[in-house]
């Protein structure tokens, strides 16, 4: 009887299975909330915002996942943990994260056939190359969406009101930057924050 209790307990507290979990950039949130629009976890941790019906907030966006040169080609990794038949679509916002910006730059958009079998032969893992766009950025996002609507042949230009899944990965686009994946360390933060801030001097003076 206890052991039962105890198993029940850990169900109890285990986070919600999320259906994508982005790899590469590392993602902004893990937390398996990852119905809330447009970036997943975050929000009120509810599904409320399945339709993209609140405005989000980017306020509290977190560590940069990733620094890469502006125009540069990136491999972005994810598995599929729940399979739906429908798209994949890799989208860019240059500034923040909102969705209506994110439809205007979409990167990518592909099949997403039924099984989740993935496409790197491995049971449920994806991967696909993206070319970011060729501009400075201090407070840039990629998100990667799973469109659950079983249609994937049409790709989908917009977002608003379907059923999706969301991963959002912070990125910063300037000089130097080679694709370094944040730690939790300090030591990025730091350097980057530095960098944004010589650039914003730069821009400045011009």
């Amino acid at each position: 009887m206890r052991r039962a209790l105890a198993l029940a307990g850990v169900l109890a507290a285990a986070p919600a299975a999320a259906h994508i979990e982005l790899d590469a950039p590392a993602p902004r949130t893990n937390d398996g909330q990852n119905k809330w629009c447009p970036c997943g976890g975050g929000g009120d941790g509810s599904r409320d915002n399945a339709g993209c019906a609140i405005e989000a907030s980017d306020a509290e966006r977190g560590l940069v996942s990733s620094t890469f040169a502006p125009g540069s080609t990136i491999t972005v990794r994810w598995r599929e943990t729940v399979g739906h038949t429908g798209r994949f679509r890799i989208s860019f916002d240059p500034e923040g994260a909102d969705q209506s910006d994110f439809d205007a730059h979409v990167l990518a958009d592909v099949a997403d056939p039924s099984g989740g079998d993935g496409n790197t032969g491995a049971g449920g893992a994806w991967e696909l190359e993206v070319t970011l766009p060729n501009e400075e950025c201090d407070t840039c996002t990629l998100q990667l969406a799973q469109v659950m609507n079983g249609n994937d042949e049409d790709p989908v230009p917009s977002l608003m009101g379907t059923s999706t899944y969301y991963q959002c990965a912070n990125l910063v686009l300037g000089e130097g930057g080679g694709g370094c994946a944040a730690s939790s360390g300090g030591a990025l933060t730091v350097a980057l924050s530095a960098l944004a801030a010589a650039r914003r001097r730069r821009r400045a003076r011009r």
